[in-house]
């Protein structure tokens, strides 16, 4: 296996330093399961026996989902014609006929995927298998299945609260709510990066659903106002980083949000005094220069004469 599959591996659970004495850390066990088990047919067959004989052990889930994950990098000749990759062609007929395997296989990380999902319907205080699930989703570039996973880790979050724990069951050792947005943040701003009217709606519900758990959250309510900008549902957007400034009120992002919104509502008294505001709050800051240049662009009605 090459070096990029092995990374590629270990980055996908999220593996955390810590770990029992007792046994190799979880990045060891997993670069030992995937040596071993190298085909689809091997990794099912182990984890059917695993599971078997340890079914309060999540390891076997772990471990199978990140060696699907690495075969599903490993070149490979196949009979798939619609595989990206070097195509095989039939030297009398002229036709395709296979392919020789040069990019990951899609079906195969989504059968990781499937794996994961299963491991937290059983342990759903394992934080580190959501996530990992969420990162198989992200990597297969499958959205609507990282929806899902997404959903499902803060419908966990809900359930578990400080019953979760990260690999190996160790405790999380950042607070939850800043370890779950910040998963749950990368996800949506992703969803978002793909430009479709889908996936900003995904993403949106996303921060809708995290905002039921952290309602004051500045990064959600920022995030989740950002996705009415691009439907330019202006006050929608304004109340919710209305919302956000009241939770973090020298937030400079959220203040230059709630300053363009305003240009894009043609209240342009209102921008002028939110740039202001901005510049004189943080004057070398890189939002004071944006607010700087935004000042030059804006055309403040005169005051009428009595």
């Amino acid at each position: 296996m090459n070096s990029r599959a092995v990374l590629a591996v270990l980055l996908c659970v999220n593996l955390d330093p810590a770990h029992s004495a007792e046994r190799p850390p979880l990045a060891a066990r997993v670069k030992e399961f995937i040596a071993e088990h190298k085909t689809p047919e091997a990794i099912d067959a182990k984890l059917k026996e695993w599971t078997a004989k340890e079914p309060e052990n999540p390891d076997p889930y772990i471990l199978a989902a990140n060696a699907y994950f690495a075969a599903a990098d490993n070149v490979s000749i196949t009979a798939d014609t619609e595989r990206p990759g070097f195509a095989i062609v039939d030297p009398k007929t002229k036709k395709r006929v296979g392919t020789i395997g040069s990019a990951p296989v899609p079906k195969l990380q989504m059968k990781g995927e499937s794996i994961l999902a299963a491991a937290v319907e059983k342990f759903p205080h394992r934080l580190d298998i959501h996530v990992g699930r969420m990162s198989i989703c992200e990597r297969a570039d499958d959205m609507k299945a990282l929806e899902r996973a997404a959903l499902a880790t803060l419908g966990a979050v809900a359930a578990q609260g400080d019953k979760l724990r990260w690999s190996d069951d160790t405790p999380i050792t950042v607070p939850l709510e800043q370890k779950v947005v910040g998963e749950i943040h990368g996800r949506i701003r992703l969803l978002f990066s793909k430009e479709k009217p889908e996936t900003d709606k995904a993403g949106h519900g996303i921060a809708l659903a995290g905002l039921k758990l952290y309602p004051k959250n500045v990064r959600l309510l920022n995030i989740a106002a950002i996705y009415h900008t691009y439907n330019k549902e202006w006050k929608q957007a304004r109340a919710l980083l209305m919302k956000a400034s009241e939770s973090a009120p020298d937030d400079l992002l959220v203040l230059m949000n709630i300053a363009m919104i305003s240009v894009s509502m043609n209240d342009t008294a209102d921008a002028k005094a939110r740039f202001e505001a901005i510049i004189k709050k943080a004057p070398d800051s890189e939002q004071a220069q944006q607010a700087k240049d935004e000042l030059k662009k804006l055309k403040v009605p005169a005051a009428k004469k009595r």
